[in-house]
């Protein structure tokens, strides 16, 4: 059985990208000091190292970025957190508008996730166009 080419059109019938890259706009960013510019589907990027935070009996994972593009924004940022054999124990999300060339800070709520160490997948969808807005960032996350 061919599998390979029905997953293939399934996703491409259900995330056709290529519109909506297309509407995000048109460049990517040639000049990293430079925040004006035409956006392409991956015009936020991470900035330093994700963190833990307390604040009162909350925990966050807090992570910075950095919109490159020379628009705003609506981006929901997703936090997936997996065990070393690779299971995905947990989801989290925080949704946040960035205006052009702003650096700001997500927090993400920390919840139901046992100790242990993790690794967390962090990346953004662009809420207007449902396209990717960063590339996926791993990072080691212990709590104790």
């Amino acid at each position: 059985m061919r599998v390979f080419p029905l997953l293939c059109l399934l996703f491409l019938s259900t995330f056709p990208a290529a519109s909506h890259a297309n509407n995000f706009g048109s460049g990517l960013r040639t000049n990293p000091s430079e925040a004006q510019y035409n956006c392409a589907a991956f015009g936020f990027e991470f900035v330093g190292n994700a963190t833990l935070i307390d604040v009162g009996d909350w925990m966050f994972l807090n992570q910075t970025v950095f919109n490159s593009c020379a628009g705003n924004t609506d981006v929901v940022m997703f936090a997936v957190w997996k065990i070393a054999s690779g299971q995905t124990v947990a989801v989290g999300t925080e949704g946040i508008n960035l205006t052009a060339g702003e650096t700001l800070d997500y927090y993400v709520p920390v919840f139901n996730i046992s100790p242990g160490t993790y690794s967390v997948y962090l990346f953004g969808v662009a809420v207007p166009y449902n396209a990717p807005a960063s590339f996926v960032q791993q990072v080691q996350i212990t709590i104790d």
